[in-house]
């Protein structure tokens, strides 16, 4: 007999689930029970109740519409970075259009070898463990400051030293910067 007689069906899948790291298990906290309403059963007493209907009613039209506001945002986040890329460098030019786009992926490449490895350890810790983001996450954001404006400066010397332009020094600042808040 199963520990959860009611995740019988997770039973081929117990194998993974015990050596996979990112499977939330019981000793992180995390329960295999569903969660949510229950459905009724005949035998249920809640059954014959009509409002448990206009819940799941509710709920069913509450889902369709966060659906299509989310459809709609990322439609709309599509549409403008197509305009974006069509536009904006006929707009700028060739040389300006090559001068935001290179400041751009080197800021983009240098930042991303500070992270660390922070974002994972925090999706994975503290999606299960919500209080312990109070104990670590001052001394990231201070490491991730110091790093990133170390990374930032020392990006901006180098292209200093190398003869770059105003524009493209003041480019590789607002994307780092960018990219530091993002």
């Amino acid at each position: 007999m199963s520990k959860h007689p009611h995740t019988d069906h997770w039973e081929p899948f117990s194998a993974y689930m015990a050596i996979n790291p990112y499977v939330p298990s019981e000793s992180m906290g995390a329960s295999l029970e569903r969660s949510g309403r229950r459905r009724p059963t005949p035998a249920d007493p809640s059954a014959a109740d009509p409002s448990a209907a206009e819940t799941t009613n509710a709920d069913a039209v509450q889902a369709v519409g966060n659906a299509l506001t989310l459809g709609v945002s990322l439609s709309g986040t599509l549409i403008i970075g197509f305009v974006v890329l069509l536009v904006v460098p006929r707009w700028l030019g060739p040389e300006r259009w090559g001068a935001v786009r290179g400041a751009e992926a080197l800021m983009a490449l240098t930042l991303s070898f500070i992270a660390f490895g922070f974002d994972t350890y925090i999706r994975k810790e503290v999606a299960v463990r919500p209080e312990h983001a109070r104990e670590f996450m001052p001394s990231v954001i201070l490491f991730r400051t110091l790093s990133s404006a170390l990374a930032i400066f020392g990006v901006l010397a180098v292209l200093l030293h190398l003869g770059k332009s105003r524009i493209e020094l003041e480019l590789v600042l607002l994307f780092g910067l960018s990219k530091f808040l993002i």
